[in-house]
């Protein structure tokens, strides 16, 4: 531990255990994540990077025109990416060369290769790298997560999960979730593949997915996916997403059904918040009961942040680290190439190929 402390540059020793924090991106999830760095205790907003002009006035804290202008100037122990996808790649790299931490929005990058270059930076810095999947931390899924985990149902045997939301009107007129390719599968279905491999502890090994245009919709190309993924074991995941939806909507966590040979777990959340739910177990030939639901001190954004706090105290490595996240961002790329190539897409060998092209013979 001390020595793996030393090495992540740990902020033992200090009186305060202050993280500070520089964040990269203004837009409007980044200025929500503004607010989240100022709530959070033990964390200090140091300052902002955005290159768009109007953004750059924040009273109370500095802000520069780019990430590295910042950290040229300013104290501080991580930095947060809230920038748009494509420049996830280009931020965190400069940042982890700067020698400093990471916690970067979802997707970790646009591409795997790019992926692992980062986590390979990262190594060689002695720095953390860590995805924010805030679905994570919430209560209901601990529970579902632990029941699975307990063998409360026994060997797993199949899910079954639907997400349904109309998002005609959510985003804006103009938003580019509207003309983007795969907009439910690259901005939603992450989240639910990596909460597939957080509950079993399973690992994805196939996926085949088609996907849908929805005609009355103002979206151009496809806001709903069918899928099914074959987790380690054989275990097959039936998943179903759709943001055009004219069915009753369901919370974005998606409602799930987990069978196993002794029975099944049904995880049914809040249309509008994720964070309530209920996760009953039902066990063959009895009624089904509720379990008893855990209550983070921090949930959501609030708790990616605190985990990358707590990791950087303590060098343990965070749990949506991006050496374990690359496996998710796998997963949901495999599935745009299934629904682009017709075809079942195998997930190691995407990975295998990933890591030639990120580190090419004799690097």
């Amino acid at each position: 531990m001390a020595r793996r402390g030393r090495r992540y540059g740990c902020l033992r020793g200090r009186t305060s255990a202050i993280l500070r924090v520089v964040q990269a991106g203004l837009g409007i999830w980044g200025q929500s994540w503004a607010d989240v760095v100022r709530e959070a205790p033990n964390v200090e907003l140091a300052a902002l990077a955005d290159p768009a002009p109007k953004t750059r006035e924040v009273a109370g804290t500095p802000v520069y025109e780019s990430v590295e202008a910042a950290l040229a100037e300013v104290a501080c122990d991580a930095v947060l990416v809230a920038t748009p996808p494509g420049t996830h790649h280009a931020v965190a790299k400069a940042s982890l060369e700067a020698g400093r931490h990471v916690l970067v929005e979802k997707p970790l990058a646009t591409d795997l290769a790019g992926a692992f270059d980062l986590i390979e930076v990262a190594e060689e810095a002695g720095r953390f790298l860590m995805v924010s999947q805030n679905y994570r931390y919430n209560g209901p899924f601990r529970a579902l997560r632990r029941a699975v985990g307990e063998g409360g149902i026994g060997d797993l045997v199949s899910i079954k999960i639907s997400c349904r939301r109309d998002t005609r009107t959510l985003f804006g007129t103009d938003d580019f979730r509207y003309s983007m390719r795969h907009p439910y599968v690259l901005d939603m279905s992450i989240h639910h593949f990596d909460l597939i491999r957080a509950a079993t502890g399973r690992e994805v090994a196939r996926v085949h997915a088609r996907g849908r245009r929805v005609p009355d919709s103002p979206f151009a190309h496809h806001p709903a996916v069918s899928a099914l993924l074959d987790l380690e074991g054989g275990v097959p995941v039936l998943y179903e997403g759709d943001w055009a939806t004219r069915e009753p909507e369901t919370s974005w966590n998606g409602d799930w059904e987990v069978v196993g040979e002794e029975g099944r777990l049904l995880w049914r959340g809040d249309r509008d918040d994720r964070g309530v739910g209920e996760v009953l177990l039902e066990r063959w030939g009895e009624a089904p009961r509720a379990l008893a639901t855990p209550e983070p001190e921090f949930t959501e954004r609030a708790a990616t942040l605190q985990a990358l706090r707590a990791a950087v105290e303590t060098g343990e490595v965070p749990e949506t680290s991006a050496a374990d996240n690359v496996r998710s961002l796998a997963v949901t790329l495999g599935c745009v190439r299934s629904v682009e190539k017709s075809e079942t897409v195998d997930i190691e060998q995407m990975i295998v190929g990933a890591r030639r092209e990120a580190r090419p013979a004799g690097r």
